[in-house]
């Protein structure tokens, strides 16, 4: 396997990682916040409770904007490779122009 291949491979391994981790830190904010806002805890809140709500948000945010940017990667690399095969192919039936002329 070439390394672009390897590559494809890596970035597709953490676009996943990276997209399932966001998604789980937001469903654990929304537990937490869900419990911590509708429940008789809300009275008993401190700053460092809201804190770390921001912390996660934050995370879940942090993950999501990586997950974006690999699978921005993985679709401008989708592009090139169409590109790249394409041009192969027009150079592959001009050749054989050349050669039936």
């Amino acid at each position: 396997m070439d390394r672009r291949g390897i590559q494809v491979k890596r970035y597709t391994l953490l676009y996943w990682l990276h997209s399932i981790t966001s998604l789980v830190l937001l469903f654990i904010f929304s537990i937490a916040f869900f419990f911590c806002y509708f429940t008789g805890f809300q009275e008993k809140m401190t700053l460092a409770h809201l804190v770390l709500l921001m912390l996660l948000i934050l995370l879940a945010i942090f993950f999501r904007m990586n997950a974006c940017h690999y699978q921005t990667f993985l679709w401008k690399e989708a592009e090139a490779t169409k590109i790249r095969i394409s041009r192969e192919r027009m150079q592959q039936l001009r050749g054989d122009r050349r050669f039936y002329e």
